[in-house]
């Protein structure tokens, strides 16, 4: 990926609280914050179960068509 698509989604991730970046005026570091990713999860959570259970359903009436 080149460098200004990179710096473009650092950016991005920045601005949306995921990651933070200490200024230091030689490079840029960046370090992954949980706490938003922590929140993510909580709410993905939900359709994870969601999601399961539809994909046993699934399995159920595929075996019934063998």
């Amino acid at each position: 990926m080149p460098q200004p698509t990179v710096s473009k989604h650092l950016r991005v991730l920045r601005e949306a609280g995921f990651v933070e970046s200490p200024v230091d005026p030689q490079r840029r570091l960046y370090r992954l914050k949980p706490e938003p990713l922590q929140e993510v999860d909580a709410w993905l959570a939900h359709y994870r179960t969601r999601r399961g259970f539809h994909l046993r359903r699934l399995l159920v009436t595929l075996s019934a068509l063998k």
